[in-house]
């Protein structure tokens, strides 16, 4: 492993972008409540679904952001605690698969998320239910009886597929490539999938390359000395906390190039001065986001 010594060509001070990726995770959520797109004008419930994606993606950084930082100084916050933080990232991942996958065909996408959460909730509810003869546990049921059946309503549930237990999924990310119609998109998602998700699900479901990678970061202390451990540890804080603003941008680069929010131009610039540290966020910003934000402007 080549560890480089930090300097203008591979350090970014965070106060160059601090601001405006404050102010982008504050007002995309925004704009998505006030955007007149078309569908969701008529659909509140799509609506909601992107707020709360376009909130979560924002409050994901900020704790990937609170983890990784190196000031101010905290005996507490040691910095062992970056290799927790891979679910984390790859929870910002997940969302940029349905994002993507989403958008590619809204209409149709948008009625199998929906059968397929009606489908989770189903099996949720048939494992609740089991408790019905327990009185404490009748609130729970009704309310999340009652949940099932709006959802149902919002599905166009058929009375085939209700009995059945709901025969349509919503695919995993790993899959989703396999379903995209389009070779540029179903390219991307490859590449999502062979160089971020199949890592990042390794440490989230403890198989064995990702706890290898996790016990190879925490033995630093045994493996490393000196100036060669400092910048171990540093690069790893800059490939955790560049992960995370570089999959927060796409989030809200899907959101923009799918509902036209007018935040391209800001998009455009902090992809440009944020990327350039990590080649694999360049990667994304050149084969998805760049060209498709700049005929936005």
């Amino acid at each position: 492993m080549t560890l480089r010594e930090p300097d203008e060509s591979n350090t970014l001070r965070f106060e160059e972008i601090e601001g405006d990726l404050n102010a982008l995770q504050r007002e995309t959520p925004m704009a998505v409540s006030r955007s007149q797109h078309p569908f969701l004008k008529n659909d509140p419930l799509l609506r909601a679904v992107l707020i709360t994606q376009a909130r979560m993606a924002g409050f994901t950084l900020d704790v990937i952001r609170l983890a990784a930082a190196a000031r101010p100084s905290d005996r507490e916050r040691t910095p062992f605690i970056l290799a927790a933080l891979s679910p984390l990232v790859r929870e910002l991942l997940d969302q940029v698969f349905t994002l993507a996958f989403l958008f590619e065909d809204l209409p149709s996408r948008w009625l199998q998320f929906k059968k397929g959460g009606w489908r989770d909730l189903k099996r949720q509810n048939d494992v609740i239910r089991r408790h019905e003869s327990d009185p404490a546990w009748l609130p729970c049921i009704e309310d999340h009886s009652g949940l099932l059946k709006k959802i149902e309503v919002e599905a166009a549930m058929t009375e085939e597929e209700i009995k059945a237990g709901g025969n349509v999924r919503w695919p995993t990310p790993g899959r989703m490539k396999d379903s995209s119609a389009l070779g540029e998109l179903k390219d991307y998602l490859t590449h999502l999938d062979e160089w971020f998700y199949r890592e990042l699900s390794q440490s989230s479901h403890a198989q064995l390359m990702g706890i290898l990678d996790e016990a190879s970061f925490l033995a630093v202390d045994e493996t490393l000395t000196g100036r060669e451990k400092v910048l171990f540890i540093e690069m790893k804080r800059a490939l955790v906390a560049f992960r995370g603003i570089g999959l927060t941008l796409a989030v809200f680069s899907e959101l923009e190039i799918a509902l036209r929010l007018g935040l391209a131009e800001r998009l455009l610039s902090l992809w440009r001065k944020s990327v350039k540290m990590q080649p694999e966020i360049v990667e994304l910003f050149a084969m998805r986001y760049e060209r498709k934000l700049e005929a936005l402007r």
